[in-house]
């Protein structure tokens, strides 16, 4: 019934009714490490697409495994993620994306096809198969393109392909071809976690226009927010819900970034109050806010001294379970006690603003909020 033309029109639609008439239960199962693939790579396409986009939602598999959709421009983009492990031969076979498995309805191409027999005229739409290899017609592997468009491969292949297309529908048509594509995906299988770690940094820098401190942690918040929406198994009642629940939009993002660096920065601001309060003179004050200044770059540059700063921590809670005094007291003692925990180029209003961050972080349950991600 999905291809009678009394059930579906082609009549103007607006993505949102468009997509709630789309079949929805077609993704089937995979491996644990295929699944954490599909999530890197929506990720990986929030990041490439923030910047040049007003607005957008990736979905995280409903219809295909990854879906963006930007609905002010009535945009669909479909995409199925396909991996190989280590394999003899290298490249994706064509034939893997249009010859079915016994025990499946549909081929690969045939799970993006269905989606878009109906599809209005008004709908913009790109379906794309994704992988870590190549694609490989026959004995060659096309490796000299990242995306490749199934319109553009030799006649007989594509002569192949719609040939088993039309088995699977019998209406479908050959122009349909120009809509679809492989994409060769740059991530690796093996080492994707260590590599969208570095991609999270370059982000991050490219949106704040500041350095990640920390990135491991802004990461597994994303990633964390990635797998929510992939897991959620519901039925939605209308466009607006499915979206809040399997998707993540481009506002979302910018909130994520935005309490991120909140976290980090509370710290900071406290310390400059207090240096504004409590330093009256005013030689002594600007050397103190020019030694906050430097501490807060390092903490934001350098690993070394995200280390100290553990160190400083610990220190800390040590001291002050042994300790009585006000916190200038600690922060006096801290130093004084612990000279071989700073780095040697340090002066001592940098080591007082080093103290003191901590302190407010420690306050402000910075830490805790880090070992419960």
């Amino acid at each position: 019934m999905i291809f009678d033309d009394k059930e579906r029109k082609l009549d103007l639609f607006n993505l949102s009714d468009y997509y709630m008439t789309l079949p929805y239960d077609l993704s089937g199962s995979r491996s644990k490490n295929r699944f954490r693939y599909e999530m890197m790579w929506g990720l990986d396409k929030i990041y490439s697409i923030y910047q040049s986009e007003k607005s957008f939602c990736i979905v995280f598999d409903y219809i295909c495994d990854i879906e963006e959709h930007i609905a002010a421009k009535n945009i669909l983009e479909l995409y199925q993620i396909k991996t190989l492990k280590n394999t003899s031969t290298a490249g994706y076979p064509c034939s893997r994306l249009y010859k079915k498995n016994r025990d499946e309805k549909y081929s690969i191409l045939g799970k993006l096809i269905i989606e878009s027999i109906k599809k209005p005229n008004n709908i913009s739409m790109k379906l794309a198969v994704v992988s870590n290899e190549y694609l490989k017609v026959d004995s060659e592997i096309i490796d000299n393109k990242e995306c490749v468009e199934l319109s553009d491969l030799p006649d007989e292949e594509k002569t192949k392909i719609c040939k088993e297309l039309k088995q699977e529908f019998s209406n479908f048509n050959d122009e349909q071809l120009k809509s679809i594509c492989f994409i060769h995906s740059k991530n690796s299988l093996q080492n994707i976690q260590q590599e969208m770690i570095g991609k999270t940094v370059l982000f991050y820098k490219n949106i704040m226009h500041e350095e990640l401190s920390k990135p491991e942690t802004l990461f597994e918040t994303l990633v964390l927010e990635v797998n929510n929406k992939a897991c959620c198994e519901e039925k939605f009642s209308s466009y607006n819900e499915l979206l809040d629940k399997k998707g993540i939009s481009k506002q979302q993002i910018t909130k994520i970034l935005n309490e991120y660096k909140q976290d980090t920065d509370f710290a900071i601001k406290k310390v400059k109050e207090k240096i504004e309060l409590e330093v009256p003179e005013f030689g002594l004050k600007l050397k103190y806010l020019n030694a906050l200044s430097n501490i807060k770059k390092q903490l934001e540059t350098s690993l070394y001294f995200a280390d100290v700063e553990q160190k400083i921590e610990k220190t800390i809670l040590i001291t002050s379970e042994v300790e009585k005094g006000t916190e200038k007291e600690i922060i006096d003692k801290v130093i004084a006690q612990n000279k071989g925990i700073f780095p040697s180029e340090l002066n001592e209003y940098e080591k007082y603003c080093f103290v003191a961050i901590v302190i407010e972080r420690i306050k402000g349950g910075y830490y805790e909020n880090i070992d419960n991600k």
